[in-house]
């Protein structure tokens, strides 16, 4: 709405180098200096001539401490008693240039650009002296620098021309924001550091080692690698610097587990593990024990709980609650996958520690795992939307992605997936943007589920490839893939299908460490899909039993046993593991009703249950949401078990032109199957119709639309009614 400012603030930008021609485009300089409006800058320098010569004095020094100043250190910064001072800021108030701010003795300018004016009035060397005079007066009124003194100290001692003290101490507040688990902070805070000293001031070196220890800890692994390999070159051979290397290979090992890069978290960390027992430290043996085991977590399970353990000991002795947090987290990750509640003991008490301490980045990774023990209950991700904003407040953005991932995990199989979706892109863009291939990897396999939900198989396929492109070979990615075209099958009523991709959604996990079902939920609904086939496998499924900590493997297995037990004549003992199976899944609706449908199947066959109340709860929902073919499977096993079935929702789900040419509901589901190029006995099993009866529909359909032969009735339905063929 100011175009002329913006022309003006462009010209500015040219004519002061800020803003440079790239051939046929504009580009920012690196370094871009305040920018000021031509008639602004005049406007306030007549502004302040006209004030007088002590109110001018007093603005340029309290321009140089900053848009928000404490008026108290201008009598020391100008040499003006307090009186003077005090008279002069009354007049600038006045003049509306400062106005009164919280507080007893702060004070503000109205505008940004009203301080950025006065400070570009002033010549170097003025800018130098003030800035010097003030860093004495801040320095001599906070001694500690605390809060934000210290960054306002570094950037005094900067306009001073001492580059060296404020890169010391802006090292300094970026270690107070590290503490702090101001990732982002402390990143921006040290960079500044880095362009203020040269390679060879010692303290440069402080800096690059503090830089190396935020990016892995953000999951920055590409600049972290880069720090941290600088880092090893200037460090050398020495011996004396052995403890300094470990440290660097430590912090690379965490940047490698960020990007689950394990084999090289592993390589790296046992490096730093060889440093430090030829320079031996109890603390810094402390760290390297709580990243070997996280690194065990993946490569040798068994071998993570006795280093945590080892870990934990020593941080509780030496006093370092961040390497408390981290062993309790690996101790609850340990145990997660057979006990839940002996997991969420663990990380409950490094969200304790987190918060006795102050840590910010190691609550938000607890309340992430105590979030990711809600989404294996199925209970409602609030824990995780926390760690989720904690971890972007704090700038650990990696850490981030994966809670996303986990946030999707959750949301995908509640009654409304598209959530999930939402999620799952949220943290797909991140992971795209620092590298993390197989959190892309898993958020891109949840957003298959949500495509699958909906029965959009080309936006399903789409996302399979996708993961499978940027993980390959990775059991997880398999079993998430796997499933989503389970799902796909279980929407479209493909029992083979389903069969087939439920077991090679179990199959990888069973040959992951330690055989760990627990990120297998499918193990159910596999067992339940083998019960109704009479292919069950015992073995397997009390396998799946011991370790199935995922609501949904629970859940299904109960309607699984329920399905045995009601072969074998135990009644009254399956309909109870029926309600049991219901209650699991709670609120859970779709995921309980196509429970209750596929239980029905058997109960109507075995002569037990409540098939038909199961069958017409079932039949409500899923027809008021529109899924056709579970709906008709409901429909057609009511038909089954000799019950009246409810009408359909009307004809509205036909489109207007077959529905013109008399296509009935049921006819539009041969319809479609025919357009899979599907046999008749095929289509009979899907829609639970006898082969006469679906000839009968095709001689139906070819008389309607006037189409004689079979091919060419497949040809007509493919153009009208088909979709792509599945994978």
């Amino acid at each position: 709405g100011v175009p002329f400012l913006v022309e003006e603030l462009l010209a500015v930008a040219v004519t002061s180098g800020a803003l440079v021609a790239d051939g046929e485009s504009w580009a920012l300089s690196k370094t871009v200096g305040r920018i000021v409006p031509l008639t602004f800058s005049d406007s306030m320098r007549r502004r302040l001539a006209a004030l007088g010569e002590h109110p001018r004095a007093v603005l340029v020094a309290a321009a140089v401490l900053g848009r928000r100043f404490d008026w108290s250190l201008l009598p020391t910064t100008t040499g003006l008693s307090p009186q003077d001072v005090l008279t002069a800021l009354h007049r600038a108030v006045d003049a509306q240039i400062i106005s009164v701010d919280s507080g007893e003795t702060t004070f503000r300018f109205r505008h940004a650009l009203s301080r950025d004016a006065v400070v570009a009035e002033l010549l170097p060397p003025e800018l130098a002296a003030l800035s010097h005079r003030a860093l004495e007066a801040v320095e001599g009124a906070h001694p500690g620098l605390e809060d934000d003194w210290c960054e306002l100290a570094a950037e005094l001692a900067e306009g001073a021309g001492d580059r060296r003290r404020a890169g010391e101490l802006l090292l300094e507040a970026a270690r107070r924001a590290l503490q702090r688990g101001a990732l982002a902070s402390a990143e921006a805070t040290l960079d500044r550091a880095r362009g203020l000293l040269t390679a060879d001031d010692p303290t440069s070196l402080d800096v690059d080692e503090c830089l190396s220890q935020v990016l892995s800890l953000a999951g920055k692994r590409q600049r972290a690698v880069e720090v941290g390999d600088s880092l090893l070159a200037r460090l050398g051979d020495d011996r004396g610097a052995a403890q300094r290397r470990a440290e660097v290979y430590l912090r690379l090992a965490r940047a490698a587990l960020a990007a689950t890069h394990w084999e090289e978290a592993y390589e790296l960390v046992e490096r730093a593990h060889a440093e430090t027992e030829a320079a031996p430290d109890e603390r810094l043996a402390a760290r390297v024990d709580a990243v070997r085991a996280q690194t065990a977590i993946m490569r040798n399970p068994d071998q993570a709980p006795p280093l945590a353990q080892a870990a934990l000991e020593a941080a509780e002795r030496l006093g370092l609650p961040d390497v408390a947090c981290e062993a309790l987290e690996v101790l609850g990750r340990s145990k997660r996958r057979l006990d839940l509640e002996a997991a969420e003991d663990a990380f409950a008490r490094a969200l304790t520690v987190a918060e006795t301490h102050g840590l910010t980045l190691w609550r938000a990774r607890a309340l992430h795992e105590l979030g990711t023990i809600d989404m294996l209950r199925g209970a409602p991700v609030t824990r995780l939307e926390e760690a989720r904003h904690l971890a972007v407040a704090q700038g650990a953005l990696a850490t981030a992605a994966v809670v996303d991932v986990q946030i999707a995990a959750a949301l995908v199989f509640r009654d409304d997936p598209e959530p999930g979706a939402v999620a799952a892109r949220r943290s797909a863009g991140l992971a795209r943007r620092y590298g993390l291939n197989q959190t892309l990897a898993a958020a891109v396999a949840l957003e298959a589920y949500v495509h699958a939900r909906a029965g959009r198989r080309q936006e399903m396929q789409r996302c399979i490839e996708e993961a499978l492109a940027y993980a390959p070979g990775v059991p997880d990615i398999e079993v998430k893939t796997s499933l989503a075209t389970a799902l796909l099958g279980f929407v479209e009523e493909d029992r083979p299908r389903v069969r087939h991709h439920l077991h090679r959604a179990v199959v990888p996990a069973s040959m992951g460490p330690g055989g760990d079902y627990s990120a297998a939920p499918g193990a159910g609904l596999l067992a339940l899909v083998r019960q109704l086939d009479g292919t069950a496998d015992e073995a397997a499924e009390a396998r799946v039993a011991k370790s199935s900590v995922h609501f949904m493997t629970r859940s299904f297995l109960r309607y699984a046993h329920a399905v045995a037990a009601g072969r074998a004549g135990h009644a009254d003992g399956a309909v109870a593991l029926v309600a049991e199976a219901d209650g699991m899944l709670g609120d859970h609706e779709w995921l309980r009703h196509l429970g209750q449908r596929l239980v029905a199947e058997a109960a109507i066959a075995d002569g037990w249950g409540h098939p038909v109340p199961w069958l017409r709860e079932a039949l409500a929902f899923f027809d008021a949401r529109g899924e056709e073919r579970i709906a008709s499977a409901c429909r057609s096993l009511l038909r089954r078990a000799g019950a009246a079935v409810p009408r359909r929702r009307g004809g509205e789900d036909v489109p207007g032109e077959l529905r013109a040419l008399g296509v009935t509901s049921r006819e539009l589901e041969v319809l479609r199957l025919l357009a899979l190029g599907l046999a008749n006995k095929d289509i009979g099993s899907r829609l639970y119709l006898s082969a006469r009866t679906v000839e009968r529909h095709v001689a139906n359909l070819s008389v309607k639309t006037g189409v004689g032969r079979r091919s060419e009735l497949v040809a007509y339905a493919a153009r009208t009614v088909g979709e792509e063929p599945p994978a």
